[in-house]
């Protein structure tokens, strides 16, 4: 028989039992005190409870069973029941920052839309198959990235379920990762930059001047950024990114810094964004403001459609997009020798390896990068009269 014990600064009952010899400790989602019911109600459910957990991780019963028999005895004494996976995802409290919170809301409606019925189902009732049709579905219809952005979105809540006590294990473990499909947009030139900085629409101007001038910043950053970040005496940008909660300090540029200066006085200080058009726009249909630098790119001849085709489906994306003047901004500070870690730094990347991933290259500079490298290889040598000597014979 398990038994209970009191955490300092927690509020539901923990379980306390021994599996093989080892100790474990779970909660059991039993709260000390609750409305409506006396500490020895609260304190016998969570028995019922604790009892349930330690029988099916020593397995001492079939599961099922164990499930039912425990779930009939806790409903006869007034227990919270096990919820089902719908309302335990729309109850989850989601943790970060406003951008993952948003990918964590739209991976737990996609899950609960293609689970359709099974979703009404308790949350002990999903099943590992269940959760690899799923992640098989939406690998068929979309990148492999966003497939794993899926799969660690709904884990999140399954392992929160574990730790509550109403599962022993969650029903993603096992569950494999499509395989990534070769799909790179490509690199923006030079050129291609001059021109958007000079023919397009002045409040895309702007965006593209910001985001590079900070280094690749997200669109959504770009697009929401304040007056409030911008210290003009330090000639520093400091905030915290959406997808992230990242910090990042970027040293501003002059050129930067002149525009920015420029927009403020025709705002005479009464707006809190920088640009609030696209402040509006983002806040409002967040997709809207990436079609339309799309649709921009498309119109100047500076990027078309491409075709991305997998086993049951495809679709048309663009070869470039706003998210390319990340990698732009990446590749040219690595190409002008800059430092992984001063990258890492500026970009906002949390690792190393995050920041290779946006590195870009092409045969111009691999040929420059060769031309080095033989230089090193075969100074005084090539040319010398013991190496033309070793030709001749």
């Amino acid at each position: 028989m398990a038994s209970l014990e009191k955490r300092e600064g927690r509020k539901s009952w923990y379980a306390v039992f021994y599996v093989n010899g080892k100790k474990v400790r779970k909660g059991t989602g039993v709260n000390i005190k609750a409305v409506g019911y006396t500490a020895a109600q609260l304190k016998k459910m969570a028995q019922i409870q604790a009892d349930r957990m330690e029988a099916l991780a020593r397995g001492d019963v079939m599961l099922d069973k164990q499930m039912d028999a425990l779930r009939a005895a806790a409903d006869a004494t007034g227990g919270a029941k096990v919820p089902s996976l719908k309302d335990y995802l729309d109850n989850f409290d989601i943790a970060g920052g406003e951008q993952n919170r948003s990918n964590v809301k739209r991976a737990f409606q996609l899950f609960v839309a293609y689970l359709g019925a099974d979703s009404l189902k308790r949350l002990d009732r999903i099943t590992r198959e269940m959760c690899q049709n799923f992640i098989d579905y939406h690998a068929a219809r979309v990148s492999a990235g966003t497939v794993r952005r899926y799969k660690c979105s709904i884990a999140s809540a399954f392992n929160a379920a574990v730790r509550d006590g109403y599962l022993m294990r969650s029903p993603l473990n096992g569950v494999s990762l499509p395989k990534d499909r070769p799909m790179k947009r490509e690199l923006f030139t030079h050129e291609e930059i001059r021109r958007m900085l000079t023919e397009f629409p002045q409040a895309w101007r702007d965006m593209v001047l910001i985001c590079l001038g900070t280094a690749g910043q997200r669109i959504g950053d770009c697009a929401c950024l304040k007056w409030e970040y911008i210290d003009f005496e330090r000639g520093v940008i400091c905030f915290d990114t959406q997808k992230t909660g990242y910090g990042v300090e970027i040293p501003m540029l002059p050129q930067l810094a002149t525009r920015l200066r420029e927009i403020q006085e025709m705002q005479e200080g009464e707006e809190t964004y920088v640009l609030p058009e696209m402040a509006w726009k983002y806040q409002r249909a967040r997709g809207t403001l990436s079609s339309e630098f799309i649709t921009l790119l498309k119109g100047m001849g500076i990027a078309e459609n491409m075709t991305v085709k997998s086993s049951n489906d495809q679709r048309n994306v663009s070869t470039k997009s706003f998210h390319g003047l990340r990698n732009y901004a990446v590749t040219t500070l690595r190409d002008a020798g800059v430092g992984e870690d001063m990258t890492c730094a500026l970009v906002g990347h949390e690792n190393i390896q995050q920041d290779r991933a946006y590195y870009r290259t092409n045969i111009r500079k691999k040929q420059a990068a060769m031309q080095k490298f033989g230089n090193i290889l075969f100074a005084d040598y090539w040319s010398s009269e013991s190496y033309a000597s070793a030709r001749e014979a």
